[in-house]
This record gives C-alpha cells, structure tokens and sequence, in this order.
C-alpha cells in the first residue's frame, strides 16, 4: 500500500540572497528562530514529501510588471517558486497577502521522470479567504480535502469564516495554527500543556461545537510542544484534525512532529500520510494489445480452448445480467488468449514520423549520462526538449505545407454556393408509429464486424477487433445475445465504455500504423 506524505511549515521561506526570489534559494526562515545568530536553515523543496502546507510563507516582491502610469513599472507580489512544485493560493485581493499556501509535487521523488498521480483542486467556492486555503487532492476515484486554517490575530473574520463553514462527508484533513498572543485566541485544556492555568477562550469552545457538527476528530498529540517562543517557553500552537471517517478508516498515520524539518524556524514541522491502495509509484505501463499474426494451428488451437471455456448465455433481462455477461465474456477471451498469444507492445517512438536525428543525438547522450548523476538530468532535460521540438516542427509543418491535390478535391467534391436553411420548423411534426423490436441476427452483426479495421487501437483491456474476428465461429451467439440485450434494455455495459483517447495527425498518406 503506498501513501501520499503531506507536511506542514510555519514561516517557511527566506531568500539567501538579493534577486528575484520566484527563481532564487528558498530556505526555512532563520529570522525569527531562537536567539539573535542565524540558524542552519534547510530547503523543504528538497525532502521527500508530496504536499507542503505553510503557514505565514514568505510573500514579497517576485517582479515588476507594465504600468501604463509608472514609468518603471508596478511591483509584482507573490510567493517562492520551484520548477518541481506547483503552489497554489488563497483567494486574494488587492495589497493582500497570502497567509497559508500549498505546495503539491510535479514528479515523484523515487521516480523524477514519473509524473505525480495525483491532481489537486482549489475550492475558492466552498472558503473564499486568504487565511483558509480548501482544496481536493483527487488519486483514481477517491479524494482528500484538505483545509489550511491559519488564525490571524489582525483578522478575526478567519475564525468567523471557518466556522460558518460546512464540510461535506468525504474524508477531509484540517491543520491549523489556533493559538496566538492577546486576547483573540483558541487556547483549551484539551490540546494545552499539562498544568497550564491560562482560561479556555470563547472561541476555542466555539470552535469545538464547530469541529463536532463537522464531525472532525484532534488527530496530533495533545500536549506536545509545538513551537519555541523567543523566551524558550513552549507552547501548542499547530494542530492537525481529521474527520472520522479518515480517521477510523485507518487511511490516516499518526501526525509526527519533526523538528528537524522545522529547523531555522521556531515551530515545528507537523507530518502525516495519506494511505492509499490505488496509488501506483511506478511508470505507468506501455499499452499492449495481442498479436495480430499467428499460424493456423495457434488460432485453431485458441479458439478450440475458448469454445469449451464460453459461459452459458444468460437471460439477459436487467442492467446487472447484462454487465455481468459482457465482463464474464471479456474474461474468459482474455484469459485464453494470455494462454495461446503473445502480446505485442506499442511502436516505439523512434518510428514516429516526427523522429529527427536530433533525438537520436539526445537519446545516445542519455545512454552515456548513465553512469554519471551530474550528466543524467541534464541529458534527460535534453531529450525532453528535443523531442517537444521534433513534434511541433512536425506538426506545424504538416499543419502549414498547402498540397495543390486539395484545392482539387475541395473545388471536385465542395459546391460553392450551399444548399439554403429553412428558417422556420413545424415544431411539433406527427409522431411516427412505434416500431416493433426486432432482434438482430448474428449474420447482421457478422456483416458490420467485417467491415471494421482490424488495425483500430486496442482500449486497456488489449481486446481488439482481430481477436473477435477470429472468435467470431465461437462466440457469435454470445455476442449477438448481448448486443441485442443492451440495445433493448437501452444500457452499454462499463466494460465498452473503457477506451483510450488519442489524439492523431491527419497524414496525407491516410497510414496512422506508425504514430
């Protein structure tokens, strides 16, 4: 079971030097950590974690932007930048800055070159405010949402924002910063230190009756020292909730407080995993379909094995007959075919006709970069670039190229002058009698499988039109029975809805084989 690991910081930039700080060396922020000597700091842009929630980051002057009445132009603000995160912020106004930001990874840390599968959502619609970040980090078909609350002393409409809000029933994280100095603060025995006098607060008990109607547990230790105040005194100042459902579910580790990842600062670094069974760190898979050539004896022996593995045909007269049989079928070809056929990867990209020498170059440089860390990224990045180029050159060039053939047929096959529109219709023309329900003969479907192209592109299921065609002897009755119980009971089964969209080139050799 893998997981998606998510920590949060507090005061978690500074630049190390003048610049723009969009592009420069991001570090903890040292200058408030304990005493007056600047801290070692740490880049939280190099750890292994997935998502980065910080609270009161760094927020400044990132560059300068066209100003039709300054003459050297308007300050551009905003927060630290990385090529491996995306970062996402609250909603914002005008001279506003962000109070709370998350970072989401781009590539997966054991995988550089794998993508992270995972997409993250913003829902300014549900919290609209630059103290409360709400977003959806949606894996497959399940999601997390993940709220960021940070309580402004100088804004107590953040408390009153969040407390107005309804969560839904999905399972849902939420990590705040209650406690802060002066009169506005959420302090309670039930996360304080032990022995500490200081009365509960109105709005913590507020908070509380929040947290219950929403159904959200405290998950962090109660009790543990959170944050160093600059008179060494320790304080509870970040805490992370879960809603039950997460919580009893047990998709959900125990919050780890990890000073070493808040170090240059004066909190702690709070750490929890999201458990998750559909989450695959690995390459994604080439898509395979079988082999379209074999000997006689291999698709007789094939489809002997298949006639003898057939299920029974059902009565199919509900959705749920019907989605059953089209899987059973499926199965069944599939699973003899693992037996009998080999299996085919897709083309590989050098014989894409967009393959230049140029990628040749860069794929050769990669292979020799093997050995060697320093070389290896800055080869890959090569190839990447070289190959985004080989495909646009391609692409623009059989986009722009103007062939004289076309002029032809459009003037042979295009009328210049179009048939006029009726601009009125009978709105309500006479309904025509109801057809009867004629079945279709396996003859029918027979004739319209043959005319399809047995070189269409398998979906996931590596089931493609050469396989049916040669079960056709066989299965003709099943699949006959099923069509005809889909079409009358007007449901497609989910198995035929599985495809893979791709988008193709229109070649003037009308020959897509090789993309």
């Amino acid at each position: 079971m893998k997981c998606v690991q998510v920590l949060y910081l507090h005061r978690a930039f500074r630049t190390s030097g003048p610049g723009d700080p969009g592009q420069g060396d991001m570090h903890l922020d040292t200058t408030r950590s304990l005493g007056t000597a600047p801290s070692p700091s740490l880049d939280p842009f190099a750890l292994n974690d997935h998502i980065l929630l910080v609270h009161e980051p760094w927020f400044g002057q990132i560059g300068v932007s066209q100003s039709n009445t300054l003459p050297d132009g308007s300050d551009t603000f905003g927060a630290p930048a990385h090529p491996g995160w995306t970062f996402f912020y609250p909603s914002l106004l005008a001279q506003t800055h962000a109070k709370t930001l998350i970072y989401v990874r781009r590539f997966l840390p054991s995988h550089p070159d794998t993508l992270f599968p995972a997409q993250f959502e913003t829902r300014h619609d549900i919290c609209a405010h630059l103290c409360i970040l709400v977003g959806d980090l949606q894996i497959s078909a399940q999601t997390l949402r993940i709220v960021s609350f940070y309580n402004d002393v100088c804004n107590p409409s953040a408390l009153h924002m969040l407390l107005a809000l309804t969560l839904d029933d999905m399972p849902t994280v939420l990590v705040l910063r209650p406690t802060q100095s002066g009169d506005f603060n959420l302090h309670h025995p039930d996360w304080a230190l032990p022995g500490s006098s200081t009365p509960t607060s109105s709005q913590a008990s507020a908070f509380l009756d929040w947290a219950s109607d929403q159904g959200l547990d405290l998950v962090s230790t109660p009790g543990l020292v959170t944050c160093h105040a600059t008179n060494h005194a320790g304080n509870v100042l970040d805490l992370i909730w879960a809603s039950q459902t997460l919580r009893l579910g047990g998709s959900l580790s125990p919050v780890l407080i990890d000073w070493l990842a808040g170090l240059g600062s004066d909190h702690a670094g709070l750490q929890f995993s999201w458990q998750h069974s559909l989450l695959s760190l690995a390459p994604a898979p080439a898509i395979k379909s079988y082999v379209t050539k074999a000997s006689d004896d291999t698709i007789t022996t094939w489809r002997d094995h298949l006639e003898l593995s057939l299920p029974a045909v059902p009565v199919l007269d509900s959705a749920d007959t019907v989605d059953l049989f089209a899987t059973q079928l499926q199965d069944v070809i599939l699973t003899i075919s693992n037996i009998h056929l080999a299996v085919t990867s897709s083309p590989r990209a050098k014989r894409a006709r967009w393959w230049n020498p140029a990628c040749s170059q860069a794929v050769t440089a990669l292979h020799c970069s093997r050995r060697d860390p320093a070389t290896k990224a800055a080869a890959a990045s090569s190839l990447c670039r070289e190959i985004r180029a080989a495909k646009f050159a391609w692409t623009n060039d059989t986009i722009a190229t103007q062939d004289v053939w076309d002029e032809v047929f459009v003037a042979q096959f295009f009328g210049s002058e179009s048939t006029p529109v009726l601009t009125t219709f009978n709105d309500n023309p006479p309904q025509f009698p109801t057809r009867d329900w004629v079945p279709f003969t396996s003859d029918e479907i027979a004739a319209l499988l043959c005319r399809t192209s047995s070189k269409s592109a398998p979906g996931f299921s590596k089931l493609n039109w050469h396989l049916l065609k040669w079960a056709w002897p066989v299965i003709h009755d099943h699949v006959t029975a099923l069509f005809n119980g889909s079409v009358a009971l007007g449901h497609v089964p989910p198995t035929w809805k599985h495809a893979l969209t791709v988008v193709l080139t229109q070649d003037v050799s009308g020959d897509a084989s090789g993309i």
